[in-house]
């Protein structure tokens, strides 16, 4: 596709046919029109002052922009003063004092909170719940409705931050690929009933603005096919820290639930260790988390808040649960095996091999099923599955 080239179809009335031609403009309602009619007079005025020697500047209307709370009340005082000296006369609705809550696409922000805080807006989350509402009250859904939804509840998902409820959307997207379907199955129905639940109570997000002065916690972790796992937990940014590991044998009661969908279930295996962590560590919490798996499945899989596979789906959702809970920021990224000092503790070698006079914690590993019927608020299972 030429992307320079901007191409548009009308409907010829007199001719009764459709008429495309070139757009040589900044279409509105494009994807980068409006950031575009900022750009383009920036460059201008660049160039005008850089290369023509011009006293030039530009103004626009309607944009939003950030300033420490001080600077901005300080400086529209002066702004009105000036204006009363003057004599011009300033329409105040057009020209608002600095407001620490507004509403920017389709959410709010609380800039005077520390660090400041954004939520969805409280009627979307309303609109949202009456289509869900529709939705399970009927029974039914179409490819085209899931597509709307999806769209909807992704845009709210943001709002949660991170990879929150990812995975929650996964059987609304298969309903959109798969539209020769209508009546909800009981995975449509879960979802729909989680959404219904967090937008029932939003509670938005913190923006973080620096990170500088948070804990940082790094986690290693590493996995074998017989079910071992095993993982690492440091804190750079304590000078008193020792490091702290963990190794437990997955339950053979997940493994055969695991090996149902396929024969090798290593991805998994992997992919819990986070879980592990959080579980077998409570005071992980409130900080920087960098993550350290050895297989981009289950780095994948953490990274994206989902996955195709139904365990792995919901190992994510649980982890993503944990990490909004906690107020942590996950960055998840890849180690060789040759580079993983944990590789040998999942192998079941349990030496201080790097004299770093490691803590031996009792491991644990959260009951994931019982934790979705909770967030679901719905009844829990007599006997919990994996």
């Amino acid at each position: 596709a030429q992307k320079l080239l901007t191409l548009e179809a009308v409907w010829d009335h007199e001719h009764q046919c459709p008429v495309i031609f070139e757009v040589w403009g900044q279409p509105f309602g494009g994807a980068a029109s409006q950031l575009n009619y900022v750009r383009d007079p920036a460059l201008m005025v660049a160039f005008g002052r850089q290369f023509l020697h011009l006293l030039i500047n530009h103004y626009s209307d309607d944009t939003w922009g950030v300033e420490p709370g001080h600077m901005a009340d300080q400086a529209y005082t002066y702004w009105m003063e000036l204006n009363a000296l003057v004599g011009w006369r300033m329409d105040l609705d057009k020209s608002p004092k600095p407001q620490y809550t507004f509403n920017l696409l389709g959410g709010q922000l609380f800039t005077g909170h520390n660090p400041p805080f954004g939520r969805l807006l409280p009627h979307k989350a309303d609109a949202l719940r009456d289509l869900i509402k529709w939705h399970r009250e009927t029974e039914w859904m179409t490819g085209g409705q899931a597509a709307t939804l999806r769209g909807k509840l992704g845009h709210a998902r943001t709002w949660e931050g991170g990879r929150f409820g990812a995975a929650s959307l996964r059987p609304i997207r298969e309903r959109q690929d798969h539209g020769r379907y209508r009546v909800l199955n009981p995975s449509l129905k879960a979802a729909l009933l989680f959404w219904d639940t967090i937008l029932s109570r939003p509670q938005g997000r913190p923006i973080i603005l620096l990170v500088h002065h948070m804990p940082l916690h790094v986690t290693i972790s590493d996995g074998e096919g017989t079910g071992s796992v095993a993982v690492g937990w440091w804190k750079p940014r304590d000078a008193t820290w020792t490091p702290r590991v963990t190794q437990i044998e997955v339950p053979q009661q997940w493994r055969d639930a695991w090996q149902m969908e396929k024969t090798v279930d290593i991805n998994e295996i992997e992919a819990v260790a986070p879980a592990l962590a959080l579980e077998t560590w409570p005071e992980l919490r409130a900080g920087m988390w960098i993550h350290f798996v050895d297989n981009s499945s289950a780095q994948c899989t953490l990274a994206t808040g989902s996955s195709r596979t139904d365990h792995l789906a919901l190992i994510a959702h649980w982890t993503w649960m944990e990490i909004k809970t906690r107020e942590l920021l996950l960055w998840c990224d890849r180690v060789g095996t040759k580079d993983n000092p944990i590789d040998q503790y999942s192998r079941r070698n349990f030496k201080d091999l790097y004299g770093q006079h490691w803590i031996h914690d009792q491991p644990r590993l959260p009951d994931l099923a019982l934790s979705w019927c909770r967030a679901l608020g719905s009844p829990q299972p007599q006997s919990t599955p994996p």
